[in-house]
């Protein structure tokens, strides 16, 4: 965000500005390094000319006019989860074939060939 257009320090008595916190208001007095604001729900706040309310403040929060947010949703964690699968594969063959469940009697075991492994593994993935 550009904030060099923040600059309250050439306003007026009677200018309409605008704050995250309390919405729409006049700029009642205005001097060298504050303004004071008069807001419409009733609030009253003095503001330096860069829009901060607060002198150390990391950004302003008074703009000329309402500014609108595209608010992000939560971002998705990524969590470790263990994973159990087993390999089985002929010794012959050069690929590798993953199954999610035990086969029916492998139990780890050679069985007509095939060798079959259990392994387990940590993975990261979305929440």
């Amino acid at each position: 965000m550009d904030f060099k257009k923040n600059d309250f320090s050439q306003a007026k008595v009677g200018d309409k500005v605008w704050s995250i916190e309390d919405g729409f208001g006049l700029i009642e007095t205005s001097c060298s390094e504050t303004i004071f604001v008069k807001f419409k729900n009733g609030h009253n706040h003095v503001f330096g000319c860069d829009g901060r309310y607060e002198h150390d403040a990391l950004m302003p929060i008074l703009f000329w006019n309402e500014i609108h947010f595209d608010i992000p949703e939560r971002p998705k964690r990524m969590v470790k989860k263990e994973i159990k699968f087993w390999s089985c594969f002929h010794p012959r063959l050069v690929s590798l074939v993953d199954v999610t469940s035990d086969p029916a009697t492998a139990n780890g075991w050679a069985l007509s060939g095939l060798i079959v492994r259990r392994y387990t593994d940590e993975i990261e993935i979305e929440e």
